[in-house]
């Protein structure tokens, strides 16, 4: 069972002039609690998976303000999907750009390659030239897939 801070609480941290501006603009991201909903019964290795995998997702999502899935739109592309949603709407003008023409670039060119690997590596050299750093697993939506 995942519990939520209570609103009140939510409400007070969120008008505290003390708080981390992405929470004030990213309220509903406010930190979980993971609670057995018997707590005479202990987790299954399946549940405490999930939760691993929730809690790191989260984790992530919280630290990281600025991500990159790029390297999921070849899997993606590959199982019929043509439809990607870009996260940023509360960016400036300028970073919305550069962040559609980056993925805009992978997408158009994804079929130019007969491997992931092949296609991770331009994917990872696009991300150095586009935003001047290179692709870490810090900074990726999927950081068990990074190959090469």
């Amino acid at each position: 069972m995942v519990n939520k801070l209570p609103r009140s609480l939510r409400k007070h941290i969120l008008d505290s002039t003390l708080a981390d501006p992405f929470l004030k603009k990213h309220g509903c991201n406010i930190s979980y609690s993971f609670e057995s909903s018997d707590p005479a019964k202990k987790l299954t290795k399946k549940e405490k998976k999930s939760l691993r995998d929730y809690t790191s997702y989260y984790s992530f999502y919280t630290r990281h303000k600025s991500a990159c899935g790029a390297c999921g739109v070849y899997r993606a592309k590959k199982i019929g999907v043509s439809v990607f949603k870009i996260d940023g709407r509360h960016l400036p003008l300028h970073m919305k750009v550069r962040d559609v023409s980056f993925i805009r670039e992978t997408i158009d060119r994804v079929n130019e390659f007969s491997s992931e690997k092949d296609y991770c590596k331009f994917v990872k050299n696009l991300h150095k030239q586009t935003y001047g750093s290179r692709c870490s697993e810090e900074n990726c939506y999927f950081p068990n897939r990074i190959i090469g």
